[in-house]
């Protein structure tokens, strides 16, 4: 994606809170495949007790997590601008 001219982006950390900007595909979302890095299936769980904004495509999910979100909440999904495919 670095060689697309994509906007800056972050990898989303695993079971980290994040504020911002979230996408994320659905298989990600679901095995916890992320940019050739396997993580455990269940490491981005937290994403499905929330609403995405909106759909892009029919496989990328877009959250948003404003920065009063995550205040105390230890598994929410963090970002500070993050995308993640």
């Amino acid at each position: 994606m670095s060689q697309m001219n994509s906007p800056a982006f972050e990898t989303l950390p695993p079971s980290q809170p994040v504020t911002g900007w979230v996408a994320i595909s659905l298989r990600c979302r679901r095995l916890g495949d992320v940019f050739h890095t396997s993580y455990p299936p269940d490491a981005f769980a937290g994403l499905n007790q929330r609403e995405p904004v909106d759909k892009i495509g029919k496989t990328i999910l877009l959250y948003y997590f404003p920065p009063e979100a995550t205040a105390g909440t230890a598994n929410a999904p963090s970002s500070g601008s993050k995308q993640v495919q």
